[in-house]
């Protein structure tokens, strides 16, 4: 570092012989004009050359034409050397000292003559604004700021500021740091950087420098009378409720009342250390710290050693209780050198041999040794037997050592039923059969085919009392027997027509075909009387057919209601009379006259159409007006 600029005329310096410069080396020194412009530990000799040192010989002049660098008056003919420097009889100079007699004396500032805009500080010529700052009266520029004259060159080690007289001040009172320029003036900060320093009117001091006054108080806590008016901070009525600083650290929030700092919340002591009681517990306005009484002898504590239990207070401090013991190690460790981890309280126990038997948790091994490092190695695995019917492979279970079975849903079983083709497991363990067998349709007589579990073959019983076809078509309501076999029902009365057909009638349990039969022409039991000269060779024709073979049709009857053929009422059975119209196609034919003409279960159908059927009578003929009639069923 540079030695700071300054010029100090040496009390009784023009009563010295002259002196000259020495150069005991061969060093070559730089050109200088004054001790500023030389290292440090060396000085501008009467060449204007840095030197180690000027000696006494009626040589040159001293640097400077005239001064000597340095500071302090010389005495005793000793020379005078820089301060801020190395070793002055042991001690450090300060910047503002110079060694004298292996004395540090303070610089001063006789016969020291400062250029315009600056004057002398502790020996030397500083600025008297900085940055266009007016530093206040009795205040210099140093170091970029305004600062008061006796604090000029002096360099203060970290937690000290030069404050009154140049002495370093600490910037903390007991344990507390003041606020950014305070220092500790006595046992409270204070800022005493304006302390005996003046300004002019309209202005006033602030860190050393003039500053313009302000219209209002602006700060209410830093002791500054901002406004000029004679007031500082709440004694000035701008700061009325404004905030303020009654400097004591136990208090904030406080706030400027009637002239006065107060209020604010107060510091809660309630939160005392160990072995500490919050009752009766005060703040030091100071610091702002509590002071806590000791708590009662006896009363529990911690004193940060894990390893102890049953700390107690005693006179404020805790008291170490029992030391944990170590005994109970866990599996694969043994007691014997365990010791007690204080951080946590924790036994820390050597392992045991790898011969030990232990228990690596898992019921489901056997034979589990330990590793030599504290592990559990586990043993032989149990196995499990061979799994039942619909179950999957057994898992044993590690806390119990049980083998338990799953569900093999939907894997192939048996059902033991021989009737199902497709058998599943279910989530039951259960064996369902599935896609059961279908047995072929029964034969005659027999009921749906039931599949026998046990083999597997369809049985077919007999549909006893089923409905039937015996093969005679004029019985009724035909059942199966027990032998599979048709019995015949009752036999269906005459006229009953067994097959669908309105030609075929049973007639005496006999299906007969009453348009063509002779013995039952045209109804059960109308039998046709040979001789009736039938020309196709038959006595029963159907009904249309007429006997002359005639063209003159009469309304149809039908072909089912057969017809005898007559010459007479002779070839007609049940008492119907002979029928006969010439040229008719219904000619020759018998016919009934009434119903009682008919088989029993017959109806007379007449036929009287004049139209095409007229009265057989009037062309000569027998019969029914309109005719012929015929009977149904």
């Amino acid at each position: 570092m540079r030695r700071s600029a300054f010029t100090v005329v040496l009390a009784g310096l023009l009563a010295l012989p002259a002196c000259r410069c020495v150069d005991p080396t061969e060093l070559t020194f730089s050109k200088c004009e004054q001790d500023f412009d030389c290292p440090d530990g060396s000085h501008c000799c009467g060449d204007k050359v840095c030197r180690p040192s000027c000696t006494a010989s009626g040589g040159g002049s001293g640097s400077g034409g005239g001064t000597a660098s340095g500071g302090g008056s010389e005495s005793g003919g000793g020379t005078a050397s820089g301060g801020g420097g190395g070793s002055c009889g042991g001690q450090v100079c300060q910047a503002n000292q110079a060694c004298v007699g292996n004395a540090c004396v303070v610089r001063d500032c006789a016969q020291v003559t400062c250029g315009a805009g600056q004057v002398c500080a502790n020996g030397g010529c500083l600025p008297s604004s900085c940055t266009g700052q007016v530093c206040a009266g009795g205040a210099v520029c140093f170091s970029g700021r305004c600062v008061p004259k006796a604090c000029a060159f002096v360099n203060c080690p970290q937690g000290f500021a030069c404050s009154q007289g140049g002495a370093c001040v600490p910037t903390s009172c007991g344990g507390t740091a003041c606020d950014g320029g305070e220092v500790c003036s006595g046992s409270q900060c204070a800022d005493l950087r304006c302390s005996g320093l003046t300004c002019d009117a309209g202005t006033r001091c602030l860190d050393s420098a003039c500053t313009s006054c302000t219209a209002t108080e602006t700060n209410c806590r830093n002791g500054v009378d901002d406004d000029c008016d004679g007031k500082p901070d709440c004694a000035d009525s701008d700061c009325n409720a404004q905030a303020c600083d009654d400097q004591s650290q136990c208090t904030a929030g406080e706030t400027c009342s009637a002239g006065t700092c107060g209020g604010g919340s107060m510091v809660t002591c309630s939160s005392p250390p160990p072995c500490k009681t919050a009752t009766g517990a005060t703040c030091n306005p100071v610091t702002g710290t509590c002071n806590y009484p000791n708590a009662t002898d006896g009363s529990g504590c911690n004193d940060g050693n894990a390893c102890t239990v049953t700390d107690t207070c005693q006179g404020g401090t805790c008291t170490p209780g029992a030391a944990k013991t170590c005994t109970t190690p866990p599996a694969c460790f043994v007691a014997a050198g365990a010791a007690c981890r204080t951080s946590d309280g924790v036994c820390v126990y050597p392992p045991a041999a790898n011969t030990v038997a232990c228990d690596d948790g898992n019921a489901c091994t056997t034979g589990d040794k330990c590793n030599g490092a504290g592990a559990c190695t586990p043993g032989t695995p149990k196995s499990c037997a061979a799994p039942g019917a619909c179950e999957k492979a057994g898992v044993c279970q590690p806390a119990s050592g049980t083998c338990t079975y799953a569900a093999d849903v939907g894997a192939p079983c048996n059902d033991g039923d021989a009737c199902t083709q497709t058998d599943t497991c279910n989530g039951s363990k259960q064996c369902v059969g599935g896609n059961p067998k279908s047995c072929p349709g029964p034969g005659f007589c027999e009921q749906a085919g039931v599949c026998q579990p046990a083999s597997g073959t369809c049985s077919y019983a007999a549909a006893v009392g089923a409905p039937c076809e015996d093969g005679n078509l004029c019985t009724v309501n035909d059942t199966c027997t027990a032998a599979k076999t048709c019995g015949s029902g009752s036999v269906a009365g005459d006229g009953f027509s067994g097959d669908g057909n309105p030609a075929h009638r049973c007639c005496g349990g006999v299906l007969r075909d009453i348009s063509t039969d002779p013995g039952n022409c045209g109804g059960c039991g109308t039998a046709c009387v040979p001789g009736g000269g039938g020309t196709f060779g038959q006595e029963c024709i159907p009904n249309t057919i007429g006997k002359s073979g005639g063209s003159i049709p009469c309304s149809p009857s039908p072909l089912q209601s057969g017809r005898c053929y007559c010459i007479g009422g002779a070839n007609c059975g049940r008492g119907q009379h002979c029928y006969s119209v010439p040229g008719r196609v219904e000619n020759a034919l018998c016919e009934p006259l009434a119903v009682s003409e008919c088989a029993p279960g017959q109806s007379l159908v007449t036929i009287n159409d004049p139209a095409t059927c007229p009265n057989p009578s009037s062309v000569g003929g027998t019969g029914s007006a309109g005719g012929p009639n015929y009977c149904a069923y």
